[in-house]
C-alpha cells in the first residue's frame, strides 16, 4: 500500500480549517459554467506513515512516533462537547472546496441514468475536464470513457460511474500522484452523511499493510455534458496493477500458466457476470460448511461463489487451467484454516495438493499458507465497521504465485463500506457485541477461535490507540462535515430523495435514518455510533472477549434472523391451522396496484403474475378482503426468488387495515432456487400468522426492491 498524500492547510487567526478561497457555492442549477481554481496556494503536499505500527516508513511524519498532531486537535470524545478540526498536518485529502470533474459526450446521458444491476452498462466516448482545483491538478479535455459501474447501487437513480482515461492520468495528487487509466465514482445514496466509505478507507489505511492496498480517496462534484450530477466521492479502481493490488499482472494475454498473479472476490453477484463477464468459480467448503451467522448480516450462509477482478488467460485452455487452479487452492485453503483452527489438525500444501504438516505451532503452520497479518488487519477493520455485505460481497483476496510471490492468501482491497457503521437496520444499531468474529465469513470468524490470533489482533488494537488513530478518525468525521456542509446541501438539492425517508434504500436504513433533514444531522449520527462502537471494542479485544454477544442493540447477537418475528415458521403450527381451515388466493395481477407495474403472461407458472418489481421499490399491490369473522389467519406467498436465497420481508413490507404487521411475521430465509432462470425461480414461501377483521379487509404489499416477480398471496381462515 502506499503512504499517504497529506495536504497541510494554512490556519487563519481563529484556528480555523480555511485560511483562503470562499465556500462551494450552494447553487443547484443544473447546467453551470467552470469554476475557477479554489484550492489555496498554501496548501502544500507531503507524506506521511500508513501504518501505525511500524517505524520503518517516513519517521519524520510517522503516526505511531508523534502525538503532536492527535495533541493539536481537541479531541473529541462525546458528541456533546464542541468538536473542532484538527489543526496542523493531516493525513487525509481535504481541499477548501471539492474539486470539480466535467465529463462531456455527444452520447447523450441515458448511459449514465438508465442501466440497473441487470442491464448493459454502455461505455461511451467523451472528454474529461478538471476544475476548482489547483493548476498542478488540472486537465483539460482529455478523452476518456464513462460508465455505470457497480452492483445493487446500481438500481438507485443516482448511480456510480466509473472513468477510464485514454492514457494514464492522475487526479487531484491521489495514491501519491501515481498516473492510471481508471477511477471511480461513488454515490454515497444510502449514507445521508456521505462520510462513511471515506472513514472507512482513512481507517483502512492506518490499519492496513504495506503489502495490502487501500484506495485513496477525495469529495468531488460531478458534472455529466454541463449538468451538476452531484457530490461524489472519487476512489481507485480495484485492479491488479503496480501501484494497487500488489500482484502481478499477466505477462501476455494469452499466458497459459498458473504461476500468475490471482485477485478475486467473495461475490453474491457472481451467478450474474454471464459468459461475457467476469470469471467465476464456486468453492465446497471442506470437511464442512461454515454455518455461523450474524444477525445483522446481509446473508445467512457462507458464499460459495467468487468472481475473478485480474485477467485470466484468451487462451480458453489456459483459462480454464488458471480457474481450476484458484478453485482448488481456495479449497485447500480453506480446509487448512478450519482444520486448524476448529481441530487442531495441521496441513499445508505441497505440489498443489494437502499433505499433513510436521509444525506442532498453529502460527507457524498457518503462515506458511496465508498472510496472517494481513487476516488480523482486516478482521480489525470489519470489527470496528460491521459491514452488513461481510460473506456477501466485496470481500477481497490476492495470491502471487509467480516465481518471485509468497504463494500466500492474503485479504487485500477493502472495499464497500455504505452499509457499515451503523447505518443499516438490525445491523449492531447500539454499537455493541462482537460482529466479524460471529459472522458468516469463515476468513475472519474462523481464527478469532485461535489464541494466538487473539493475541495479535489486541496487540494491533493497542498499536492504533498509541497511534491516536480514533481520535484522529473522529476529528477526519468532523472537518469533512464542517468544511463541506454547503457542499452537500447542494448534493441534496440535486437529489432530494437521498436525504430522509427514501424509497430506494428505506428498507434497509434504521428508523433514524429516514429523520434526516440535513448532512450535519447525519454525521453526528455515525460519530456517535462510531465513538461507542470504539469504546465497546476496547473493553473487548484488550481482554480477548471475541464472542460478546448481548441480547440487545438491534442485531447485536448472532442468531435469528434480521426480519419480522426472528423466528423460523412453525411447521407444526401451520400444518394443523392449514389441516382445518379454508384458503383463499389473492392473485398479484387482479389487485390494485400503484405506479406502473406490468402485469405478463405467466411462465413456469400458470397464469399471470405481477412483474418488474425489482429496482422499483415503494410500489404496491392492495386488495379487499372480506373475512366473516374476526380470527387470526395464516398467510402464504407465491413468488419468484431467484437463485439466490432471501427473505420475505427484505423483499416486502405488508400492512393490514392500515396496520404494518410486519413485526409479527416469520424471518427465516427463502431457499435459493437450484437451476433454472435467475428471475422466474417460483416458490412457495411461509409468511406468518395474523389477524383480520370481521368484514372488509385492506391488504398491501409495498415492494422493497429484492423481488422480481410476485404471483399470489394465500390466506388461510378458520372453517366455520
Amino acid at each position: 500500500m502506499k503512504k499517504l498524500k497529506v495536504l497541510s492547510l494554512c490556519l487563519a487567526t481563529l484556528g480555523l480549517v480555511v485560511a483562503c478561497g470562499a465556500p462551494a457555492s450552494s447553487s443547484s442549477n443544473s447546467s453551470e459554467a467552470p469554476s475557477s481554481s479554489q484550492k489555496t496556494s498554501s496548501e502544500s503536499k507531503g507524506t506521511s506513515s500508513a501504518n501505525p505500527t511500524s517505524s520503518s516508513k517516513n519517521s519524520s511524519s510517522s503516526k505511531a512516533s508523534s502525538s503532536s498532531k492527535a495533541s493539536s486537535s481537541s479531541k473529541a470524545s462525546s458528541s456533546s462537547q464542541a468538536r473542532q478540526p484538527i489543526q496542523g498536518e493531516r493525513d487525509y485529502n481535504i481541499f477548501t472546496q471539492p474539486p470539480e470533474i466535467r465529463f462531456t459526450t455527444s452520447a447523450g446521458l441515458n448511459w449514465a441514468t438508465q442501466p440497473n444491476r441487470e442491464s448493459d452498462k454502455p461505455e461511451v466516448d467523451g472528454t474529461i475536464t478538471t476544475n476548482n482545483c489547483d493548476d498542478s491538478f488540472k486537465l483539460t479535455e482529455e478523452p476518456a470513457t464513462m460508465k455505470v459501474r457497480g452492483n445493487y447501487t446500481t438500481n438507485y437513480t443516482k448511480k456510480p460511474y466509473r472513468i477510464k482515461f485514454a492514457t494514464k492520468k492522475n487526479l487531484f495528487g491521489l495514491n501519491e500522484g501515481q498516473k492510471f487509466k481508471k477511477w471511480v465514482l461513488l454515490a454515497d445514496v444510502k449514507d445521508s452523511s456521505m462520510l462513511r466509505n471515506a472513514l472507512s478507507f482513512y481507517l483502512a489505511q492506518n490499519i492496513i499493510s504495506e503489502n495490502q492496498f487501500v484506495s485513496d480517496f477525495t469529495p468531488v462534484h460531478l458534472y455529466l455534458n454541463n449538468n451538476y450530477w452531484g457530490m461524489y466521492l472519487l476512489a481507485e479502481q480495484k485492479e491488479n496493477k503496480k501501484g494497487r493490488v500488489n500482484v502481478p499482472e499477466l505477462p501476455d494475454e494469452n499466458y497459459a500458466g498458473t504461476d500468475i498473479g490471482y485477485f478475486f472476490e467473495l461475490d453474491h453477484y457472481y451467478n450474474l457476470e454471464g459468459p461475457d463477464g467476469d470469471p467465476t468459480f464456486t468453492v465446497n467448503y471442506s470437511p464442512a460448511q461454515w454455518t455461523q451467522h450474524h444477525s445483522g448480516e446481509n446473508y445467512v450462509e457462507v458464499e460459495k461463489g467468487y468472481t475473478m477482478g485480474s485477467d485470466l488467460s484468451l487462451d480458453p485452455t489456459g483459462k480454464k487451467n488458471q480457474l481450476a487452479f484458484i478453485k482448488k487452492r481456495v479449497e485447500m485453503t480453506y480446509t487448512i484454516l478450519y482444520n486448524a483452527c476448529k481441530n487442531s489438525k495441521y496441513q499445508e500444501i505441497s505440489n498443489e495438493s494437502l499433505i499433513n504438516s510436521t509444525e506442532t505451532d498453529i502460527e507457524k503452520c498457518l503462515e506458511k499458507t496465508i498472510d496472517i497479518e494481513s487476516f488480523v488487519n482486516m478482521y480489525v477493520l470489519h470489527e470496528i465497521c460491521c459491514d452488513p455485505d461481510i460473506g456477501y460481497s466485496s470481500f477481497y483476496f490476492s495470491l502471487d504465485m509467480s516465481a518471485d510471490g509468497d504463494h500466500k492468501l492474503r485479504l487485500d482491497n477493502p472495499w464497500d463500506w455504505d452499509s457499515a457503521l451503523g447505518v443499516r437496520a438490525k445491523t449492531v444499531e447500539n454499537s455493541k457485541g462482537m460482529y466479524a468474529s460471529l459472522s458468516s465469513n469463515p476468513w475472519l470468524a474462523l481464527l478469532t477461535n485461535t489464541t494466538f490470533f487473539q493475541q495479535k489482533v489486541a496487540k494491533k488494537w493497542a498499536a492504533l490507540k498509541e497511534a491516536k488513530l480514533f481520535e484522529r478518525a473522529e476529528a477526519m468525521i468532523n472537518e469533512y462535515s464542517s468544511q463541506y456542509q454547503q457542499d452537500y446541501t447542494k448534493n441534496f438539492q440535486k437529489w432530494p430523495g437521498n436525504i430522509g425517508s427514501n424509497r430506494e434504500v428505506d428498507f434497509e436504513v434504521r428508523n433514524e435514518v429516514k429523520q434526516f433533514k440535513t448532512e450535519a444531522q447525519a454525521e453526528k449520527f455515525l460519530y456517535d455510533w462510531f465513538d461507542a462502537r470504539i469504546k465497546y471494542l476496547d473493553t473487548t479485544i484488550p481482554n480477548g472477549n471475541f464472542k460478546d454477544n448481548p441480547s440487545t442493540g438491534g442485531g447485536g447477537g448472532g442468531g435469528g434472523w434480521p426480519w419480522g418475528n426472528g423466528q423460523a415458521a412453525d411447521e407444526g403450527k401451520i400444518s394443523n391451522f392449514k389441516s382445518s381451515a379454508s384458503k383463499s388466493r389473492l392473485e398479484a395481477e387482479a389487485s390494485e396496484t400503484e405506479g406502473t407495474i406490468k402485469s405478463k403472461a405467466g411462465e413456469n407458472i400458470s397464469g399471470s403474475y405481477v412483474g418488474d418489481l425489482d429496482g422499483n421499490a415503494g410500489r404496491s399491490m392492495t386488495w379487499k378482503f372480506t373475512a366473516s369473522k374476526a380470527s387470526e389467519v395464516y398467510l402464504e406467498a407465491g413468488l419468484s426468488a431467484r437463485t439466490q436465497e432471501r427473505f420475505f420481508l427484505e423483499m416486502f413490507d405488508i400492512s393490514i387495515n392500515g396496520v404494518d404487521v410486519s413485526s409479527q411475521l416469520y424471518a427465516q430465509p427463502i431457499p435459493a432456487g437450484s437451476g433454472g432462470s435467475d428471475y422466474h425461480y417460483w416458490t412457495t414461501v411461509p409468511v406468518g400468522f395474523t389477524n383480520l377483521k370481521a368484514g372488509e379487509n385492506t391488504i398491501k404489499l409495498t415492494a422493497k426492491s429484492t423481488c422480481t416477480n410476485f404471483d399470489y398471496l394465500d390466506i388461510y381462515t378458520p372453517k366455520n
